[in-house]
């Protein structure tokens, strides 16, 4: 049996590291969770136009072979998004402006791949929510 790893990604501001966070407290930090990884670097290469795809995609694949992955897929509405930004002072480079664009290339790579993945739409979820509806799915 493959040890889990369960991985928070999603666009910047969608409540990945929050409820990573959550997570790891309301479960006690039982589980091997990670807050973005490759995928992430899959979907920055495109956005980016970087030139390290095929080292991110032969990480994925040890990965998945190694690992029970499940993927924490957070999403927001645009609106809440730009909201949470201006509430922490920050904005985001051009290339990351596209939300549903980025969303299409995250569930691109997460479909190609197969990875099982549960998507969690933070945009007027409270984080108690949030957490009970990962730990009906995962299981």
């Amino acid at each position: 049996m493959k040890e889990k790893i369960i991985i928070f990604e999603g666009v910047d501001k969608t409540g990945k590291t929050t409820l990573k966070d959550y997570f790891n407290k309301k479960t006690n930090f039982s589980y091997w969770v990670l807050d973005r990884t490759v995928i992430s670097s899959l979907v920055y290469e495109d956005l980016f136009n970087r030139h390290n795809k095929s080292y991110y995609q032969s990480i994925l694949m040890k990965l998945i072979t190694t690992f029970d992955i499940v993927i924490i897929y957070c999403i927001a509405n645009e609106n809440v998004i730009k909201e949470r930004l201006i509430n922490v002072n920050e904005t985001l480079p051009q290339e990351l402006t596209n939300i549903e664009y980025i969303n299409t290339l995250f569930l691109k790579y997460l479909n190609y791949y197969k990875i099982n993945y549960i998507t969690i739409d933070t945009t007027h979820s409270t984080i108690n929510d949030c957490f009970n509806k990962i730990m009906e799915k995962l299981w």
